[in-house]
């Protein structure tokens, strides 16, 4: 989930199917921001097609919004939504990137630089807490046992007595990585700075996103190393990706404040 910073000027727009603002689309050429940086951030050209604009000593990430773009096709959306993750996942590579949610757009360059200078020693600390954090995605997915076949078809009581054998691996199976996945996520939450619940996904035992401390990550890798040959012996594929963009970042939020100072 994306977390905006809270801007309560007017210039920021925010666009919506339907809306006044989107009906008069075609009159009007939008800014879309997509995240901030510290000043001193090089452009990156491997992220997708923006802009970086520098307003004293922090850089906005934005781009220009198509007048074709069409809020109410899904299609539109998904593409404004990869290049959005796109722009964010290059510069999250070279340093602290705060995003900002999908949709913080600006009527024009003065409006959005006027914004960041109210709260430009906001901003700036934010970047501060960032430049100490990851974020990193733990899943664990279940994995089809193919059962070995017999070697001669069973019958009677011998097909009965095999059946129930069968029923009583896989309820054996399922407890254990029901237990391997809850000792996982403890581990989990001992080494994150937000206290969280992990999100139910179908299909998945565990799927958790985690904003760990830089001097953290080496903790991460190896209960990755420990828990990878585990989850294979329980038929389980465990997969740890990152750094992401640190979208379940609150600065707000005050354990992450004195967890950051800790740090």
């Amino acid at each position: 989930m994306l977390r905006p910073v809270s801007f309560s000027a007017m210039s920021q727009l925010r666009i919506r199917p339907g809306s006044q603002i989107c009906s008069r689309w075609h009159d009007m050429t939008l800014l879309q921001m997509h995240g901030l940086v510290r000043g001193e951030a090089a452009h990156n050209p491997t992220a997708p097609e923006h802009r970086l604009l520098l307003c004293d000593s922090l850089g906005a990430l934005v781009t220009e919004l198509s007048k074709e773009f069409d809020f109410e096709n899904p299609d539109d959306l998904a593409d404004w939504a990869t290049r959005h993750h796109g722009i964010l996942l290059a510069y999250c590579a070279q340093g602290p990137v705060l995003p900002l949610a999908i949709g913080s757009v600006f009527s024009s360059e003065e409006a959005l630089k006027a914004k960041l200078i109210e709260r430009h020693a906001e901003h700036l600390r934010v970047l501060d807490m960032l430049s100490g954090i990851e974020e990193y995605t733990v899943q664990l997915f279940p994995k089809d046992r193919i059962a070995a076949p017999s070697k001669a078809p069973l019958t009677g009581r011998r097909f009965l007595k095999a059946r129930q054998v069968k029923r009583d691996q896989r309820r054996d199976l399922k407890t254990n990585q029901t237990a391997f996945a809850c000792d996982l996520l403890a581990e989990l939450q001992n080494m994150s700075l937000r206290p969280s619940t992990p999100d139910a996904k179908p299909g998945r035992l565990l799927n958790k996103t985690i904003l760990i401390r830089k001097d953290t990550v080496s903790k991460l890798q190896e209960l990755a190393a420990v828990s990878d040959q585990l989850a294979r012996d329980l038929s389980l594929e465990l997969k740890i990706t990152g750094p992401w963009p640190p979208y379940s970042f609150d600065p707000s939020e005050t354990y992450m404040q004195e967890s950051c100072r800790a740090g």
